[in-house]
């Protein structure tokens, strides 16, 4: 995160530092990527309407270390549309043309939180 960090002071310095409507989750959605004051700070605090934001996570299919149960809900929770590649091709964007082998993308549900 001090990488974010460090981009998001120069982007506020810079005056242009808005709230993204589009995030990728960094880092595979690893616990280790993400705080609470980070998010708070890009996106705003929890209990945002469902659907202010996109994050996209870019994840092998069944993985079991990727992404963290603790980092999803977060993202929900500040009110991420969360989707994730996992194997799949998928098409962001609403009213994209169909192509072969490409499909929706399909919001990831709040997960189980993994003990410390």
């Amino acid at each position: 995160m001090p990488a974010l960090e460090r981009a998001w002071d120069a982007a506020e310095s810079h005056d242009l530092a808005e709230t993204p409507h589009f995030v990728q989750i960094p880092h595979h959605g690893s616990r280790r990527n993400a705080s609470s004051a980070c998010l708070d700070r890009l996106l705003g605090g929890a209990g945002q309407a469902e659907g202010s934001h996109t994050a996209f996570l870019s994840v092998v299919k069944n993985s079991e270390k990727h992404p963290s149960g603790r980092v999803v809900n977060a993202y929900i929770q500040r009110g991420c549309m969360v989707a994730a590649t996992a194997g799949g091709s998928i098409c962001h964007s609403e009213d994209t043309p169909s192509r072969p082998g490409w499909g929706p993308v399909q919001p990831i549900p709040p997960m189980e939180e993994e003990e410390d």
